[in-house]
């Protein structure tokens, strides 16, 4: 049987062990942080411009970008303390019994979101792995 030679195998234990340090370490949780940060921003942008404007209070009270973490999943809260701000979004009878359809501004956005969070998420991790391998 032929013999190739001897391998060492360091260099390549040192790169596995800094890549997963990096991605089981402060970096990974930065990574995550800034994705949420992009989406809570896109959110909340998304949602104002879609808010209908009458007096302008709906549109200015939306809050948002308070984020929690659970195991793998990040929770961002948007929120609107108007107590009308549900019936503009999901519509609502009138006193007549007629009915008033809603803006769905907050659903809308977030469905938007939804589909572009693919897009989102791998500019970042792209990014992320760009300057681990090339600095």
């Amino acid at each position: 049987m032929a013999q190739l030679g001897k391998f060492d195998d360091e260099s390549i234990q040192k790169f596995i062990a800094d890549f997963d340090s990096k991605v089981n370490g402060q970096e990974m949780a930065q990574l995550m942080e800034n994705v949420g940060k992009t989406v809570a921003e896109l959110a909340l942008n998304g949602v104002k411009k879609r808010t209908p404007v009458r007096t302008g209070a709906l549109r200015r009270n939306w809050t948002g970008g308070d984020m929690s973490y659970s195991g793998t999943s990040i929770t961002i809260t948007i929120s609107n303390g108007i107590e009308y701000a549900p019936y503009i979004e999901d519509g609502h009878r009138t006193r007549g019994g007629g009915w008033v359809p809603g803006h769905f501004m907050l659903q809308d956005t977030m469905n938007e979101i939804d589909s572009k969070l693919d897009q989102i998420l791998g500019a970042k991790v792209d990014k992320f792995l760009h300057d681990f391998f090339w600095g």
